[in-house]
């Protein structure tokens, strides 16, 4: 059995996700995570991986933001030739997460949900070629909330997934590699509505439950200078599309950059940035008008290292700046985060 603890002290600049020149509020948080690990390996075909899991992010000015996960996952591989394999992921969990607004107030409706994910994958190793194929499913179940005027049940964000998945990776050599992914998620919601029915083109149209299908593909290349040093790039390009109106559907595009290098024998980094561009079809609010439709664009860059004391003992710091910029002014906003602990392993 393997035994890990962290412990991050964290300052975070815009804890409430606050739009600029409204309530940008900055706080300490203590982040805890703790799991365990037990591996089963019966013979050379066959290898279980099984982990209970905790984490919490805990604000002691701001209790309302906290949030938490507590679950277990069961890990199988099943090794049937040489160079082939399935494994699948089972994971089970429940996570606590209010719904707040960008002042801080509690919302009607929350986040706190279980969640039921499943993931099965067959690979097969060639020469210098892997192919995988993944089928997934995930069902989201949110506590229900009550109307407190009717006393009845308020509608469902509940939904159930399903995504398909296809990767090769090319190994041209000891140094480089090069990724294509391709994706298809469908995601079939229980009882979220629509409720752009009263102006437009929808006026009169009947309710209907939202849904939508997207389909994404990712290039990637990483260098290898060593077994310990690379460094990675590649892009991706999403489209999404919704059943009603595609109000909410849209195209987005992301470019992801990265590097991992053990600087010393002690201390190793990670750095990663990432850039995304989100184009709306059909979404269109009244600061912007309804012949435009809204474009958002997000920076995210994070930096990470860890320096071994021990063979069971490393001390960590990350410092990660996120920015979301919008021709919608109140969807913009800069999220500052550092913070230093340890993580204990056993």
């Amino acid at each position: 059995m393997n035994l890990n603890l962290d412990y991050y002290g964290t300052y975070e600049s815009n804890i409430f996700h606050s739009f600029a020149d409204s309530n940008v509020t900055g706080a300490m948080l203590n982040v805890l995570g703790a799991d365990a690990t037990w591996r089963y390996r019966p013979s050379y075909r066959f290898r279980h991986k099984l982990t209970a899991y905790f984490d919490l992010d805990y604000y002691p000015a701001h209790t309302q933001r906290n949030r938490s996960a507590v679950g277990v996952r069961w890990e199988p591989t099943v090794r049937y030739a040489r160079h082939g394999r399935f494994f699948g992921t089972v994971d089970f969990s429940r996570r606590n997460r209010d719904l707040i607004d960008d002042s801080g107030n509690l919302q009607a409706r929350t986040f706190k949900k279980w969640v039921f994910d499943f993931e099965l994958t067959h690979r097969y190793d060639f020469n210098h070629l892997r192919l995988e194929q993944t089928i997934g499913f995930v069902d989201y179940n949110y506590d229900e909330i009550v109307d407190t005027l009717t006393g009845q049940p308020k509608p469902s964000y509940d939904y159930s997934g399903v995504i398909a998945s296809f990767l090769a990776r090319y190994d041209f050599d000891k140094h480089w590699r090069a990724i294509v992914l391709f994706a298809s998620d469908k995601r079939d919601y229980d009882e979220r509505r629509t409720y752009t029915i009263t102006f437009g083109a929808t006026v009169g149209r009947p309710f209907e439950i939202r849904n939508f299908r997207q389909n994404s593909i990712e290039f990637g290349l990483e260098h290898r200078f060593t077994r310990k040093h690379r460094v990675w790039a590649s892009f991706e390009y999403a489209d999404r599309n919704e059943n009603f109106e595609n109000f909410y559907g849209y195209i987005y595009r992301q470019l992801r950059f990265g590097s991992s290098l053990q600087l010393t024998d002690r201390l190793r980094s990670l750095v990663t940035m990432r850039f995304k561009n989100k184009d709306y079809d059909n979404y269109w609010t009244r600061r912007i008008g309804i012949n435009n439709r809204v474009s958002i664009d997000y920076t995210d860059i994070k930096l990470e290292g860890q320096y071994a004391l021990s063979q069971l003992v490393d001390l960590t710091f990350f410092v990660r700046s996120y920015n979301k910029v919008s021709n919608d002014p109140v969807s913009d906003y800069t999220d500052v985060t550092a913070g230093t602990g340890i993580k204990l392993k056993y």
